[in-house]
């Protein structure tokens, strides 16, 4: 049907009569139109009385529209009769009803109008709930409708359901341009020549709850604005199913859509016209910036077909949170099941959980999104409260372990101490009157920078006095440790290297092999200078008082970080050679032999400088307490000991390879003696180093 006007078009004019007869049945209005057929009667409004006939030449169907008979003698109602068919006829546009045809006939005005076959949307809106989508795709049309008369300087000033068509197509159609005011003199189309001063309603005209502020205020200053704030509560019926209350909530607070469409309504909807869209296009530009993309003219025929439509709470986020929730947690099991590399798997999982929670807060408004989201912030809220107790017990626990773990070492080392006693005097050692030479003795330390300019006073006793004794200060001036070359290092701050002095009567059958700094809670201190160290021997002399002498050089800290005592402990080897193997050297002799734990002897040789070599890979891990040792028997009956002893390198997993040079070329070897010693250790706590910087 064309029109079904039962809301009026009011007009504030006092002397508009307060009721309107029925209109004409259809044969009373046959005669004064012979060709047409008047077949019914559509309804009526403010403006008149439409009916339905079928036009008899062209055999087509169109809707006849009569001034309402009651009001043929008022001249302000003829004249905006004839305003209306004149701002029709200028108005060719696929969204607006077209006029065929208008004037008078038996004391009627008329005009014969497109037949439009459907429904308007008042209709429509009370047999069904539009969805957000088909209200966007209806805004898109209407806009271009409105904007087509506003270019033309047409305000149609009455938009609301009944005036919106919907064909059986879904085209959407603008009737009843009855009420437009003429901004411009003229149009052109029309060759009309009203003015707007013409034009203009002394009272105020429109449908209330429809028609803007300004048009029941001040209806001269009516201008195309009035239409966009008509067109926002049309949009908001259209979304909400109600009209706009004195308070406007938000669209998007009375059902499910984009966030997006309250700021395109609200703004429609502003009091001041100078705060609104200025021009209905900008209404379309923003709804299909919403879309995604224009859905053309038409809508869907029935609720249940839906174009496309995109929104910040669609169910889709919902689900996509909910199915990365699903990945996120099954996924990374299933994952840890195929792979032992566990740390990609758990870092697939915590991606797929954390896009999750952000899809399910986006997806807040549906069930899927708020489960998602409260479920992961339970599971969040209980890993913290575990983490938080886990620390809360295992930080007591690590002390109360690493507490043990010293008292473990410290009794230990008293065990070590005391079988190195008894091993040291099983092996034949002798002990000086008050003196415990049943281990190696720490005797002086210095440091490095200081003893090459203040060499050998810049040395002190273990206890932190300084060297004075002159037998001490003679054994120094003979006993010079080659010291770390420095040079190279380029560390930043520069660590700092000490000199120790360790003797023994018979360090020939007991070698120190380790040394380790411990600092005054029991922690070992890591070495500076990248590790370094160096080491050295020296045989007894009567100029050294009789004593071997080994001297280490390695580094406890940087300048500004070493501690002002610290704990020394020396791993060496004691007792006779034990487990020996003969290895003879000949022209044909194997280099391949079985050892002691697993151990293998590598190779036989003779190095660049001409001396003779046995190099053996050592199985440590299982030679915790032993420790090879090789004897060179020459061929003139002298019994060697290796000169030179270096770990080569790791090869293996515990498994490192140690050299033993000898100071005779390999020619003049007879035979290896390879066997192995007791590891023992000993332990000087309380160690004072007073000079802590450099002077």
């Amino acid at each position: 049907m064309a029109l079904n006007l039962k809301t009026e078009t009011v007009f504030t004019n006092p002397d508009h009569p307060a009721a309107a007869p029925s209109p004409l049945p259809p044969e009373q209005v046959a005669p004064q139109f012979p060709q047409l057929e008047i077949l019914e009667c559509l309804g009526r409004g403010g403006m008149g009385v439409v009916y339905k006939a079928r036009q008899k030449a062209l055999n087509r169907f169109v809707a006849l529209k009569l001034l309402a008979p009651e009001r043929v003698q008022d001249p302000a109602f003829a004249e905006r009769f004839a305003r209306e068919a004149q701002a029709l006829a200028a108005l060719s546009h696929p969204n607006i009803v077209t006029i065929y045809d208008f004037g008078q006939a038996g004391g009627f005005y008329y005009l014969l109008m497109e037949f439009v076959d459907g429904a308007n949307l008042r209709q429509l809106l009370r047999t069904q709930k539009l969805t957000p989508a088909e209200a966007l795709a209806i805004v898109p049309p209407l806009c271009d409708a409105l904007q087509f008369a506003h270019d033309r300087g047409i305000v149609h000033r009455d938009i609301k359901p009944e005036n919106l068509l919907l064909d059986k197509s879904g085209r959407v159609k603008v009737a009843d341009f009855g009420i437009a005011k003429m901004l411009n003199a003229g149009v052109a189309e029309s060759g009309g020549g009203t003015g707007a001063g013409e034009n203009s309603t002394a009272g105020a005209v429109g449908t209330p709850g429809y028609s803007a502020p300004e048009q029941q205020t001040d209806p001269r200053r009516a201008d195309n604005r009035a239409d966009i704030y008509s067109l926002g509560v049309v949009f908001y019926e259209m979304l909400t199913g109600e009209l706009p209350g004195q308070r406007i909530e938000p669209p998007s607070r009375k059902v499910q859509l984009d966030v997006r469409l309250d700021e395109i309504v609200l703004r429609a909807l502003e009091n001041k016209p100078e705060h609104r869209f200025q021009n209905v296009s900008e209404v379309k530009t923003c709804v299909e910036t919403i879309v995604g993309a224009s859905q053309g003219s038409e809508i869907p025929k029935r609720a249940g077909v839906q174009p496309e439509f995109r929104t910040e709470t669609s169910p889709r986020y919902g689900r996509v949170g909910f199915a990365l929730f699903l990945t996120g947690t099954l996924g990374t099991l299933f994952l840890m099941t195929l792979s032992h590399r566990h740390e990609l798997a758990l870092l697939f999982g915590g991606l797929a959980l954390v896009l999750a929670f952000i899809f399910g807060v986006m997806g807040w408004r549906e069930r899927l999104g708020k489960f998602v989201v409260i479920t992961m912030g339970a599971v969040f809220t209980i890993a913290v409260v575990l983490l938080l107790a886990w620390v809360a017990a295992y930080v007591p626990y690590r002390r109360a372990e690493a507490q043990r773990e010293v008292a473990v070492r410290k009794a230990t080392e008293l065990e070590f101490q005391q079988r190195a006693t008894a091993e040291a005097a099983a092996a034949g050692f002798e002990e000086e009157p008050g003196a415990d030479d049943s281990a190696p003795q720490l005797q002086f330390l210095a440091w490095q920078d200081e003893w090459k300019t203040n060499q050998p006073a810049a040395a002190w006793h273990p206890d932190g006095s300084p060297v004075t004794d002159a037998t001490e200060l003679a054994w120094l001036r003979q006993v010079i440790p080659g010291g770390m070359d420095v040079t190279n290092l380029k560390l930043k701050p520069e660590p700092r290297f000490l000199h120790l002095w360790f003797s023994h009567p018979a360090l020939a059958k007991c070698n120190i092999s380790e040394i380790t700094l411990f600092d005054a809670t029991g922690n070992t201190i890591k070495l500076g200078g990248q590790g370094s160290r160096t080491s050295g021997e020296q045989e007894a002399t009567p100029a050294n008082g009789q004593r071997r002498w080994s001297y280490w050089t390695l580094s406890p800290g940087e300048g500004t970080n070493i501690p002002s005592r610290v704990s020394v402990r020396a791993r060496f080897t004691a007792g006779r050679l034990e487990r020996v193997r003969d290895l003879r050297v000949t022209p044909n002799a194997h280099t391949s032999m079985s050892l002691e734990g697993g151990s293998q002897l590598n190779g036989v040789g003779q190095d660049v400088d001409g001396r003779a070599f046995v190099a053996i890979a050592v199985n440590a891990k299982d030679m915790p307490a032993r420790q090879f040792d090789v004897v060179a028997v020459a061929r003139d009956g002298r019994e060697l000991q290796a000169t030179g002893r270096q770990t080569a390198g790791n090869i293996g997993a515990g498994v490192r390879v140690e050299n033993f040079a000898f100071e005779i070329p390999l020619a003049d070897v007879m035979k290896f003696r390879i066997g192995t010693r007791r590891v023992l250790t000993r332990e000087w706590n309380n160690v004072g180093l007073p000079l802590q910087a450099p002077p």
